[in-house]
């Protein structure tokens, strides 16, 4: 079982695994009803063009690397090309509105960004207002098919080589509505040790297929959605073609991809866990024929669906059959799927039942961005106590303030914000990351989470 781990580096990680694997396949890139395979060659050779195409440029080490791209096979590439390059990739969804490039820009100062055509004119005027010349470069594409593992210039072996766990290497974006929208750094540690944690608490290995439902450049759908699954050396699929990651209500067409990707551990946020329990009874609902009367009968037996009326003959029927319909309930999600791993707020309670009632264990888990996304793991059984979020992930401590603070130290805590120096961080004290949410610990170890803190500017301000 995979724990913490101490790779110097998710490129060299990359690496070694293309050598290992070879022909393996990587990642799943879904769009529409196509479906094209990336290789751990492919991968890696991908990867090694981006940084080539960067050295070349002349970026300097730990300088950031803007990404405008769309959750795609491409810009998983180029981010761990970026790394490779020891720069620090800084992922931004497609925009092309100016006031969102102008935050972006001062966040990230970037010495290039990797852009489509149509976003760099109003990159470029959103730089101009600041007094900014934004220099820009079109996003890579990746090829798929390589047999034979690439030449790597010895520029960039020397960069691969260079870098170390504390390398900074991903730079995503926390804040909201309620705090300034600032970017976390990520260190090569970061990534590496809390995906390991994450697969091996999981019980995840190369035979899975992962899946993240919507990506997005937050924290836990980056970490747990993409560079988990690469480091537990699963499948990765990506679906490039959803509606945006604003959409909480599940979609047949993501009904579909489920069904052609065919994964067996599925992340997602808690309000996607709760359209997807809901979406499946009301397609279970619809359903007719044997079929429909196998579903309903599995999902009623196990308390995941109403009666509506049923008699009570019809009743014992559905427990009679309710084991026959199980492998046909579970094929509304690819019929292979084992694991949901949910973030981002509570579990809803009937979608836990819906995939409870097929055997498929439900995850929740608490984190911050600034931790990565990821600070414990729950459970995964029902009747918990309310707030109960679960033990801490390997590598990873909690500590609670006399104030009821909870405080994160160990392998998931981000270097510091973009462009703010460590110690003059002020969501530290000492070695302990502030989170500004207030639990407990229990007797066996579970952090009972009990509400964020009553102010929630980052202290000090």
């Amino acid at each position: 079982m995979l724990g913490p781990m101490t790779t110097s580096s998710l490129a060299r990680l990359v690496q070694s695994r293309s050598k290992q694997y070879g022909p393996k396949t990587a990642i799943h890139a879904i769009k529409g009803a196509d479906r094209v395979e990336y290789s751990w060659i492919d991968l890696w050779q991908g990867a090694v063009s981006v940084a080539t195409l960067l050295v070349r440029e002349g970026l300097p080490r730990e300088r950031s690397v803007g990404i405008i791209a769309p959750f795609s096979a491409d810009a998983l590439i180029a981010e761990i090309g970026v790394i490779a390059a020891t720069g620090v990739a800084c992922p931004l969804e497609p925009t092309t509105d100016e006031s969102v490039l102008e935050r972006f820009l001062a966040q990230t100062d970037p010495w290039v960004v990797l852009a489509a055509p149509d976003v760099q004119p109003a990159l470029r005027r959103a730089g101009e207002r600041m007094g900014l010349q934004v220099r820009c470069l079109p996003l890579p594409g990746a090829d798929h098919g390589a047999t034979n593992q690439p030449e790597v210039p010895d520029e960039v072996l020397a960069r691969i080589m260079g870098a170390g766990p504390q390398t900074p290497a991903l730079a995503l974006p926390t804040g909201g509505a309620t705090r300034p929208i600032q970017r976390v750094d990520l260190t090569n540690h970061n990534l590496c040790a809390t995906g390991a944690a994450l697969a091996g608490a999981l019980g995840v290995g190369e035979e899975d297929v992962w899946m993240a439902l919507r990506p997005s450049v937050s924290p836990f759908q980056r970490v747990a959605g993409w560079y988990a699954g690469l480091v537990a050396c699963a499948e990765v699929a990506i679906v490039d073609d959803v509606s945006g990651p604003e959409a909480t209500a599940i979609d047949t067409a993501l009904m579909e991809h489920l069904w052609l990707v065919q994964p067996t551990v599925l992340v997602c946020h808690a309000d996607e866990l709760a359209a997807l329990g809901a979406s499946a009874l009301r397609e279970a609902g619809s359903m007719t024929g044997f079929d429909g009367f196998l579903v309903r009968s599995v999902l009623r037996a196990r308390g995941a669906f109403e009666s509506d009326g049923a008699s009570a003959a019809s009743r014992i029927m559905a427990r009679l059959f309710a084991g026959a319909g199980v492998s046909r309930a579970r094929a509304m999600f690819g019929g292979r799927l084992r694991m949901v791993l949910a973030g981002m707020g509570p579990l809803d309670v009937q979608a836990c039942r819906v995939f409870g009632a097929l055997g498929i264990q439900v995850r929740g888990s608490y984190g911050v961005a600034e931790a990565g996304g990821l600070v414990t793991l729950g459970p995964g059984a029902h009747g918990q106590p309310p707030g109960n979020v679960g033990r801490p992930l390997e590598g990873v401590r909690l500590s609670i303030a006399r104030d009821g603070e909870i405080l994160v130290s160990g392998c998931n805590v981000m270097l510091s914000y973009r462009r703010v120096a460590p110690l003059e961080n002020p969501m530290f004290q000492g070695e302990w990351l502030r989170t500004q949410d207030v639990g407990r610990l229990d007797d066996e170890g579970n952090l009972i989470l009990l509400g964020r803190m009553a102010s929630e500017a980052p202290p000090g301000d």
